[in-house]
């Protein structure tokens, strides 16, 4: 299986979460499927962006994401700033944490994440 989108979970409207393919992949690997994994937070994705916008340096890239585990993971491992929207795929773990910053380091513990460099709420369209 080639798995081009490894998220588990997306969210969707009314707070919802749905499985993705990532998710799909993992089961089929967790069988014994064989998985060639493409996509966040796989490091040759982040390379061939890099390279085709001809940046050498990767600090100067941003990544904006609502994932711990995909966006902020890789885009850190990869080098580049990340910004965590707060609203997206993690919402339901913030909604009414006494304290935000400790569930946000907690999470990232749990996805063998770095701290995300900003944060931010939401992103209002």
């Amino acid at each position: 299986m080639f798995c081009s989108n490894p998220d588990k979970a997306s969210p969707r409207q009314g707070d919802r979460l749905v499985r993705s393919p990532g998710k799909l992949a993992e089961d089929y690997a967790e069988a014994g499927g064989s998985v060639l994994f493409y996509g966040k937070p796989h490091q040759p994705v982040f390379r061939s962006l890099q390279n085709t916008l001809g940046i050498s340096d990767p600090s100067r890239l941003l990544m904006i994401g609502d994932s711990i585990e995909h966006d902020i993971a890789g885009a850190a491992n990869a080098g580049w700033k990340t910004l965590f929207i707060e609203g997206g795929l993690h919402a339901a773990d913030l909604a009414g944490a006494a304290d935000r910053d400790a569930t946000i380091i907690a999470l990232c513990r749990a996805h063998h994440a770095p701290l995300p460099d900003y944060r931010m709420e939401h992103v209002s369209a």
